[in-house]
């Protein structure tokens, strides 16, 4: 059974495959930049101009994490103190009272767990 060799150095064992390309890598090949691509995809311009949609997504879930507890906080600021609710507004404000302190309770706990585990 012959084993894979690298695409450039034919002398040595291939100790992976480039998941861009597709050919076999033996460490010398493989980009510290890119893990899993070969240098010739690492040095490629459009391989440094590339964001995956997973960045993107993070960044976004990272900017609604800052911004949902804001959010909440303003939220609880305007129920504690509504000015003059009529009778009707009353469960109204009583229920985003209650939405904000839990929301604002659930963000504590999420914080505290992530910083625990």
């Amino acid at each position: 059974m012959t084993t894979a060799r690298c695409a450039v150095h034919a002398e040595v064992e291939s100790t992976g495959v480039c998941s861009r390309c597709g050919r076999f890598l033996c460490a010398a090949c493989s980009d510290a930049v890119h893990e899993g691509w070969c240098v010739a995809c690492g040095s490629r311009p459009e391989a440094r101009l590339h964001i995956s949609r997973g960045a993107w997504l993070s960044l976004g879930l990272a900017v609604g994490g800052v911004l949902l507890p804001l959010l909440s906080v303003v939220v609880l600021w305007r129920v504690m103190f509504p000015g003059r609710p009529t009778p009707a507004d009353a469960p109204v404000v009583q229920a985003a009272r209650w939405l904000a302190v839990a929301t604002l309770a659930s963000w504590v706990v999420l914080v505290v767990v992530r910083a625990l585990g």
